[in-house]
């Protein structure tokens, strides 16, 4: 899950619902949850500002106008991950969202 972008993106492809939105997200995350470093997702290489237009990309509209349900899980061991998650999922409203920070590690802490 770390930072939701990817899980936001799904979210809007799989049920077409406009609320799921990368541009909101991440202002969210930026200015709710004060994250100021984002990841390439797999390389571990930081997003530089300039490049911080991939967030920000057309979003998908979709021709269809029903709203499809969804249910997707992540999975996000770092407690600070799992409180800026919380905090965006409940300045945004996601009032139909559940977060779990449950998950295993042999050291505390850490994933």
């Amino acid at each position: 899950c770390n930072k939701g972008m990817g899980a936001v993106e799904t979210a809007r492809i799989l049920s077409n619902n406009k609320q799921f939105d990368r541009k909101t997200w991440y202002q969210a995350m930026t200015q709710v949850a004060g994250v100021d470093k984002f990841y390439y997702p797999g390389s571990g290489q930081e997003v530089k500002h300039e490049d911080e237009s991939m967030f920000m990309g057309e979003e998908h509209d979709g021709a269809q106008a029903e709203v499809f349900n969804l249910e997707m899980h992540c999975v996000e061991p770092l407690p600070d991950n799992v409180n800026n998650l919380l905090k965006v999922t409940q300045q945004l409203e996601f009032t139909r969202s559940s977060l779990s920070s449950n998950a295993i590690s042999n050291v505390p802490f850490a994933a």
